[in-house]
């Protein structure tokens, strides 16, 4: 019994801080393709929750808080920053996995930002657990499709996801791995526009290797904050 309540704990931990390293990447799709205004600024703050798909009916699902800062650098750029918090059931204190992203955003469809026109940005970024003693990082490439209207914001994020001992400035990975091999997720949301300035947003994805039907879903709702544009 204990060897197997040991494996389980094993299990669990194994499955939180990968998620937690995931999840963390996965937060900084909480807009659409559409990038900020140079000098432009938006704040979000989000709820993540996740489970694995052969978990059981009686497993707590993992869960996180994120927040994160984005500006505008230049016309179809912006970069981000995001702090993640592990808040899952039974963590406390250093148990968690606590991460930090930079990731960078180019618009490369739509400069103009016409309503209801398709938008397509490329996004490539790094990320790490912070409470690690040995470097842990993830370096994620991801394509972010969506249409803005009046009020809202529809998009589809597809990432590519890896594990290394570094960051790879350059993203060699991505040709030189498998496809088996390399984390995937499948990510839609949408963006609503209370005010110009509020902003709540929902996504739902899931995370994967091989099997499509195997992994980990998540749910993820927050509030975007932005400055008025330039």
């Amino acid at each position: 019994m204990k060897m197997k309540a040991r494996r389980k704990i094993q299990d669990k931990v194994t499955l939180i801080v990968l998620a937690g390293l995931l999840l963390g990447c996965y937060a900084t799709t909480h807009r659409g393709p559409t990038t900020l205004d140079p000098g432009q600024f938006s704040g979000a703050g989000g709820y993540l929750r996740f489970k694995g798909t052969d978990a059981g009916p009686d497993e707590e699902p993992g869960e996180l808080i994120a927040l994160e800062g984005r500006i505008g650098v230049v016309r179809g750029l912006d970069v981000g920053y995001m702090r993640t918090f592990d808040i899952s059931e039974g963590v406390e204190g250093d148990d968690g996995i606590d991460t930090q992203w930079l990731d960078a955003k180019f618009q490369l469809s739509n400069r103009g930002n016409l309503l209801n026109k398709p938008t397509l940005a490329l996004g490539y970024g790094f990320g790490n657990v912070i409470n690690f003693e040995e470097p842990t990082w993830v370096n994620t490439l991801y394509l972010t499709l969506g249409a803005q209207t009046e009020k809202a914001v529809f998009f589809y994020s597809f990432r590519y996801e890896t594990f290394d001992e570094k960051i790879n400035w350059i993203p060699t990975w991505v040709w030189e791995e498998g496809f088996d091999d390399i984390r995937k997720a499948h990510i839609i949301g949408l963006e609503y526009e209370i005010t110009p300035i509020f902003r709540p947003v929902v996504e739902l994805g899931r995370f994967y290797t091989e099997d499509f039907s195997d992994g980990l879903n998540v749910f993820t709702v927050g509030m975007n904050l932005y400055s008025p544009q330039k």
